[in-house]
């Protein structure tokens, strides 16, 4: 048992918190302060992010990449807003601490390259994020529209058409 202990101490001991490069923490806080919903300082509602988008030169109406962002920063709490812990989190795990960092995220935001798994999660996280309040179901023409913005390239029409490449 002590050898246990030991090792136990020794790899835990072992585990550094990552550390920041100076000034990201308060380049992120800056950045969640002009973004975050002044009714509830505690998340970035739609506004906020739509404000984000602005400043990564994204449209939010059309450019299924913010929700990639979203979903790479973990917004799982409240629907359509990211709460400041998860924000900060997203951005720390990302190594991303400013707007010139997230605009460098840009590229890896296509869902195109994402994996089956990765899809499917992020098709759960499309629905979850997209309902409003404490709704448990999203209306049809919102479902689809949802899909055909985020992750088809051939809207879900010409497909029921054949009008494919399928």
């Amino acid at each position: 048992h002590t050898m246990s202990r030991k090792l136990l101490a020794t790899t835990t001991s072992a585990k550094k918190p990552d550390v920041l490069p100076p000034g990201a923490e308060k380049s992120i806080e800056a950045l969640y302060e002009s973004l975050c919903d002044p009714e509830d300082p505690e998340v970035i509602s739609m506004d906020g992010i739509g404000q984000l988008c602005a400043k990564i030169n994204i449209d939010p109406a059309t450019d299924v990449r913010v929700l990639v962002l979203m979903w790479t920063l973990g917004a799982v709490l409240k629907p359509g807003a990211i709460t400041r812990s998860e924000f900060y989190n997203g951005l720390k795990k990302q190594k991303k601490y400013d707007i010139a960092g997230i605009k460098s995220m840009l590229p890896s935001l296509d869902p195109g390259f994402l994996e089956k798994s990765q899809f499917r999660d992020f098709y759960r996280f499309v629905f979850q994020f997209s309902r409003e309040g404490t709704h448990k179901t999203i209306g049809n023409n919102q479902s689809l529209n949802m899909l055909t913005t985020s992750c088809f390239k051939v809207p879900i029409e010409q497909r029921r058409k054949g009008n494919g490449p399928w």
